[in-house]
């Protein structure tokens, strides 16, 4: 079942009071000024990618209830997740900030018109906030449980026109968490393998050559969107694993359907379970999704 260990989720368009022992409730803090003389931060500017990611600060959680997932608008003032009180069924939901530099707080608002008494997981949503993807176990396919579902805003109102895409691929399997790639790209987890469609191929995906280890579950890819990487989740033990479910991330090769050597981002990760969500567009900023609480909560790093 997709909601517990590693999560797994599958089509086109474009794109607080939980607090780990070394995460306090501080406020999220910007990197200190470019110089003295400067206003701008370097949170505003392009980082260093060539330096690792800096300490885990908390996002957002919801006391007694898991948040998985975590994905984002381009300004990072909304954030897509599921959630649900611990062992309950997930719902999807949003929440809003104003400043992205604060931790998003209050009650979830609910996605009601797609919610059900089934699971309901990763939220995606296209930049125009017109289309919406998401996995759930609910309606059954007649080839997996878990499906990937696309609805579309109804006259700029609540989301209907539901779709099960899923089943038009024809790959037998419980999907996963759904990333569309510049509107032109779907990655997308299959019993802990990762496939990649070019949409327009139409309902066409290959496994991405170099990322699945045959005896370990990958999952939940998270595109940077020049194309270079690809972060995701795995819970494979060699080559520097920390956890249960760690963050790794792999360059892709030139022909943009494989990928090299993958690498832990050991700096993401901790001795339990962690997912990355959503990457900012420049790279600086990653969000991951971390049980190490003991419940689900979303954090965030910065490179300096």
């Amino acid at each position: 079942m997709a909601a517990v260990g590693i999560d797994l989720g599958c089509s086109d368009d474009d794109p607080a009071a939980v607090h780990d022992a070394g995460l306090t409730d501080r406020i999220l803090q910007p990197p200190p000024e470019v110089d003295a003389g400067d206003a701008a931060v370097v949170s505003e500017l392009p980082c260093d990618p060539s330096k690792p990611f800096g300490e885990l600060q908390y996002v957002y959680g919801r006391p007694g209830s898991d948040v998985f997932g975590g994905r984002l608008t381009a300004d990072e003032k909304t954030v897509y997740v599921a959630t649900s009180p611990v062992a309950t069924p997930y719902d999807l939901a949003y929440v809003t900030r104003a400043d992205r530099n604060v931790p998003f707080s209050g009650e979830p608002t609910y996605l009601t018109e797609l919610n059900t008494v089934y699971n309901e997981q990763w939220p995606w949503v296209n930049a125009k906030g017109t289309t919406l993807y998401y996995t759930a176990n609910r309606d059954g396919g007649p080839l997996d449980n878990w499906g990937l579902f696309r609805a579309h805003r109804i006259d700029g109102g609540a989301f209907g026109d539901l779709e099960r895409m899923s089943d038009a691929f024809k790959i037998p399997g419980n999907c996963g968490g759904p990333f569309i790639l510049g509107g032109s790209e779907l990655w997308f987890p299959v019993d802990g393998e990762i496939y990649r469609n070019l949409l327009e191929d139409g309902y066409v995906a290959a496994k991405v050559k170099g990322i699945n280890d045959p005896t370990s579950v990958d999952d939940d890819p998270l595109p940077s969107a020049d194309g270079k990487l690809v972060f995701f989740a795995s819970n494979r033990p060699t080559n520097g694993a920390r956890g249960e479910v760690d963050v790794w991330v792999a360059r892709r090769n030139a022909e943009g359907d494989g990928v090299e050597t993958p690498t832990n981002v050991r700096e993401l990760n901790s001795e339990h379970s962690d997912w990355p969500t959503w990457l900012s567009e420049d790279g600086c900023r990653i969000y991951v999704t971390s049980d190490r609480t003991g419940e689900r909560v979303l954090y965030m790093a910065a490179r300096p």
